[in-house]
């Protein structure tokens, strides 16, 4: 899990100095003060984030409605691949698990019953 120190959001519902804990869940709102967790960042409803030497941008939905988030921050390209590394790791779990199947027999054999278990690939698995 990545954690790092960002400062200055611009919405006035969080703290002025939060922590974001980066990991495969989403980006975690944490207060540095009371270590209290603040909220979480689904990936599935960040739409956009980048940032350049002094700030990170996201724009994610949060009850409903999609909310601009601007961090100050030194970290931001840090960030940014952090989260892309979660990103990509989910995506390459999703594609091994579309390509692997798993069949089940169950079949009547001598007055009882037979059970078979394959494990399959289908096609080739992206590297």
């Amino acid at each position: 899990m990545h954690m790092i120190t960002v400062t200055k959001d611009t919405s006035t519902q969080l703290p002025p100095s939060l922590i974001l804990a980066i990991n495969h869940r989403g980006v975690h709102l944490i207060s540095p003060k009371t270590h209290k967790h603040l909220g979480t960042l689904q990936y599935r409803d960040i739409g956009e984030y980048g940032g350049n030497a002094e700030v990170l941008t996201m724009t994610a939905r949060v009850g409903g409605s999609m909310h601009e988030f601007v961090f100050a921050t030194t970290s931001a390209v840090e960030i940014t691949e952090a989260i892309d590394i979660c990103i990509a790791g989910m995506l390459m779990c999703v594609c091994v698990c579309m390509f692997v199947f798993v069949c089940v027999c169950v079949r009547e054999r001598e007055g009882g019953w037979v059970v078979g278990v394959g494990v399959g690939v289908l096609g080739r698995i992206p590297p």
